[in-house]
């Protein structure tokens, strides 16, 4: 650099995994010693670790998330929700359908978020609580425990304490914002992926808008249509429309 020396970026270690049975993935989950991955067009897959194929379930329709608890993995798709045991057999809730979004909160206890409303479900007995009467198109549970609600018009929060729900009204640019993923890193930041409106970053007061730019690329996404989220260590890995980013907090 002209000013501050040199910076040295080590190769990260990315491949193309070929031998995976189908190729239109829209996420993976570990799950005990299998690897499940949902798909566009292609169903349910389950794998072993060398991506072979154990199990399919075509008919489950747009897998667009799976995420595993300690005994089950759950599964968000534009069908029925549904889940995996441990021995592979698949169980259908038929009271909740076209699945925008699933997260565990704890044991084998999952959130979920529909086309009409978000709920929280126990896979261990089915017993199950609507907590949102709306459309709902991402779901986390924060270290308070706290539920957020992604919808197509910002962000709510359902306070736990209280039961009551309010709407984000900050920054200005989440409130009509169409709300793709919602997640919470270690240091407590909550991150919010949007549709069109790039990463929001929320730390308490402060926030921060992460978007595509013209100018310094140092600090721009490739793509405000942000998808999911990871957030690993001091990194935050973001899955866009057209590529991934990684971010790092400095």
């Amino acid at each position: 650099t002209n000013n501050d020396g040199v910076y040295f970026y080590p190769a990260n270690g990315l491949e193309v995994i070929k031998k995976l049975p189908f190729h239109d993935i829209n996420s993976l989950s570990h799950f005990g010693k299998y690897l499940v991955a949902g798909t566009e067009k292609n169903g349910l897959v389950v794998m072993d670790e060398n991506y072979r194929l154990l199990q399919h379930y075509p008919k489950i329709q747009r897998v667009l998330r799976v995420v595993s608890t300690v005994n089950y993995c759950a599964v968000a798709s534009d069908g029925v929700f549904c889940f995996l045991d441990a021995d592979l057999r698949l169980t259908e809730v038929p009271e909740y359908l076209v699945i925008k979004d699933v997260e565990a909160i704890g044991g084998d206890t999952v959130l979920i978020g529909t086309y009409r409303n978000a709920a929280r479900i126990s896979l261990n007995d089915l017993q199950h609580e609507v907590i949102w009467n709306n459309r709902t198109t991402a779901v986390w549970s924060d270290v308070n425990g706290n539920t957020w609600l992604g919808t197509l018009k910002g962000v709510f929060v359902k306070n736990k304490a209280t039961g009551t729900v309010q709407q984000l009204h900050r920054p200005a640019e989440l409130k009509n914002a169409r709300i793709t993923d919602v997640r919470e890193d270690q240091q407590g930041r909550m991150l919010i992926a949007t549709h069109q409106e790039g990463l929001v970053v929320l730390q308490t007061e402060r926030w921060r808008i992460v978007r595509r730019s013209a100018g310094d690329k140092r600090y721009a996404l490739t793509d405000n249509h942000c998808e999911q989220i990871l957030p690993l260590r001091n990194h935050v890995w973001l899955q866009s429309s057209r590529s991934l980013n990684r971010l790092r907090f400095v």
